[in-house]
């Protein structure tokens, strides 16, 4: 049995390590598109995100490991949800600090924080200036486009600041007591009119490519915020910087973009009211030790011959 590792956030040495560990397997590294194509051929499960050009070369491979959440990439392989390889991720391992990020948007948009650092670094103390520039969290609505373990998570912080909650979700689970209304896509326009902050934590796919485009962005209610966590091209991100350059939209914070890195010259960088963090908000320490243990957990099944755990849907692309 053949295991190529195909990303090097466990460490360059990951390959011998394992190896230790699983003796009846053959791992081995690739870390470079050409080391791929060649060491995919023959493998039975590549762990990490293998390109199209790798996927397409694989003569028995059964299994694809993505020690994240999000398996868009891997989506782009042709053929991939007919092939029969089973394609696993790493739910969980990301989920508190990635919702602890979108309070961080939150409460830095809604108190300037932006402003107040600035002030900050100039020694500067005008306390009237900031009079009614600061929003109330308590009795706000913000709406979660996407209600799974990280929709679910902000959920429970949202909520201990006194807001209310309500989501999108197609196929909802385990729906919180205190959530105020889950809706499907059918039901999202009319409940953006009510809306502070606009929280996307859905997968991208195609259905959900640019869903908050410049028609959806109108209907939200004046001064609301929209924040991105899950992956960028589901917020169209020409519509959202003309939407914060009119004023309808007091604010964004983005931790995902269309293309990463943002190009520079996007004018999403210029923006006073737009928090720009670079795809960083789930890389805790606890985060890495949580993939790397369910990553080797998966191992030990493969190798066992049990059943894989978080089996992703390619129908649906997560």
């Amino acid at each position: 049995m053949k295991i190529v590792i195909g990303t090097g956030q466990f460490g360059e040495d990951y390959a011998e390590r394992l190896a230790a560990r699983f003796s009846e397997v053959t791992f081995s590294m690739a870390l470079t598109d050409p080391d791929e194509v060649r060491e995919i051929v023959d493998a039975d499960a590549f762990l990490g995100w293998p390109e199209p050009e790798a996927i397409a070369a694989a003569q028995r491979l059964r299994w694809i490991h993505v020690p994240g959440m999000g398996i868009n990439n891997t989506m782009l392989s042709p053929g991939i949800a007919e092939s029969g390889i089973v394609v696993t991720n790493s739910p969980g391992a990301h989920t508190n600090p990635i919702a602890d990020h979108v309070m961080f948007f939150v409460l830095s948009l809604a108190h300037q924080g932006r402003r107040l650092l600035d002030d900050q670094r100039a020694r500067r103390w005008d306390t009237r200036s900031y009079e009614l520039q600061l929003r109330d969290l308590d009795g706000s609505n913000m709406l979660l486009i996407g209600l799974g373990g990280i929709g679910r998570a902000v959920y429970q912080r949202a909520q201990s600041f006194g807001m209310q909650v309500s989501a999108i979700d197609p196929t909802p689970t385990d729906v919180p007591a205190g959530i105020r209304e889950v809706g499907g896509l059918d039901q999202l326009d009319a409940l953006l009119a009510d809306t502070d902050w606009l929280v996307v934590t859905v997968p991208i796919t195609p259905g959900t490519r640019n869903m908050i485009d410049a028609r959806r962005i109108g209907l939200l209610k004046q001064g609301a915020a929209v924040i991105v966590i899950s992956r960028g091209g589901i917020v169209d991100e020409d519509a959202l910087a003309e939407g914060l350059r009119s004023g309808r939209l007091s604010g964004a914070g983005l931790d995902a973009t269309e293309t990463e890195p943002l190009p520079a010259e996007s004018p999403l960088w210029d923006m006073d009211n737009v928090l720009i963090s670079p795809h960083c908000s789930g890389v805790t320490p606890s985060m890495w030790r949580q993939r790397q243990q369910t990553l080797e957990d998966q191992v030990r099944r493969f190798v066992e011959g049990r059943p894989l755990a978080f089996i992703c849907d390619l129908e649906r692309g997560y």
